[in-house]
């Protein structure tokens, strides 16, 4: 019999499945990264843990206790707390891949430019609502350090974030409802625009993007390819 208390989990181990068995294909080699990969997903996640448990105690997000296996670290739930891990993981296989197969060129400057511009003034219209300010400030930071330096990997990264949004919303819209009859992640609507994808928060687009630009930021910087 299924128990939904796994659904989290299990989320997150399909989420996992097909990158981690790709890792060891011929050509991307996605494993011999791990050292750089982890060190970069488990920085991160520390931050965005702290932001998570913040926001959790503030009431801004909370979890269906219906959903998750009941283990917490703090007062997140494990299966929250591998999410900065996984998913960063199958996002940066996309980035890995593309890396690889293609050369990806186009300038990523005036890219920059709107979006941090765009973020900016939308946190500070919103500054009330915490969620889509937060993210949005966040992200018009991360649009400043981009302009400023310029990255060679910046449009791959683009490219690829714009395909990791596919199965980025296919998971996020299981987390908040768009498949059960409750969410297991769960948003208070006052603190954010109250404009979803489905059942997704539209902000869930810029943390994903402040998540993933900053573990290819570090990912990178591991790597050695830019000198931050």
């Amino acid at each position: 019999m299924y128990n939904q208390k796994t659904l989290y989990f299990s989320v997150l181990a399909g989420s996992l499945l097909f990158p981690f068995l790709l890792s060891f294909v011929k050509g991307v080699s996605y494993y011999k990264n791990w050292k750089n990969l982890l060190i970069a997903h488990f920085t991160i996640a520390v931050f965005f843990c702290i932001w998570d448990s913040i926001f959790t105690k503030l009431g801004v997000w909370g979890f269906n206790e219906k959903y998750i296996s009941g283990l917490h670290i703090g007062n997140l739930p494990i299966e929250e707390v591998l999410f900065f891990i996984v998913i960063p993981y199958c996002c940066l296989f996309i980035y890995e891949s593309l890396t690889f197969h293609f050369k990806i060129t186009f300038n990523t400057k005036k890219i920059s430019i709107a979006v941090g511009v765009l973020s900016f003034v939308l946190a500070i219209y919103n500054y009330d609502k915490l969620y889509t300010s937060i993210s949005l400030i966040i992200c018009a930071l991360l649009c400043i350090l981009l302009y400023i330096k310029n990255y060679s990997w910046l449009a791959t990264f683009l490219v690829a974030f714009a395909i990791s949004m596919i199965p980025f919303l296919i998971v996020n819209g299981i987390l908040t409802g768009g498949f059960t009859s409750e969410p297991v992640v769960w948003y208070n609507d006052a603190e954010n625009l109250g404009i979803r994808i489905g059942t997704i928060p539209i902000e869930d687009i810029s943390y994903g993007f402040d998540m993933l630009l900053m573990n290819v930021i570090l990912y990178e910087y591991l790597k050695g390819r830019e000198k931050i």
